[in-house]
């Protein structure tokens, strides 16, 4: 796993969506490589994530939401450098 670069997440700046995809992109780097990072990669992960909110329930009287639903959909390819295989 260490020879997987793992590339940006694209995300809308300053969304939380964008901040969620920089931790997950930081903490897979150190997963798969162990904080030593600069390893020659054969492969490349590419990561899609979106995100969608829905508010359950909504107080009347200010019209903001007392509960949320937060959920978080994440789908990758795993593509090998050389040939650009999936």
């Amino acid at each position: 796993m260490a020879a997987v670069d793992i590339a940006t997440i694209e995300a809308p700046s300053g969304s939380p969506l964008a901040r969620i995809a920089t931790e997950l992109r930081n903490d897979m780097i150190f997963d798969f490589q162990g904080g030593s990072g600069g390893n020659d990669s054969t492969h490349q992960l590419r990561i899609q994530m979106s995100a969608s909110n829905q508010q359950i329930i909504v107080d009347i009287t200010t019209a903001r939401a007392d509960v949320q639903q937060f959920g978080i959909n994440a789908s990758y390819t795993l593509v090998e450098k050389a040939t650009a295989s999936r």
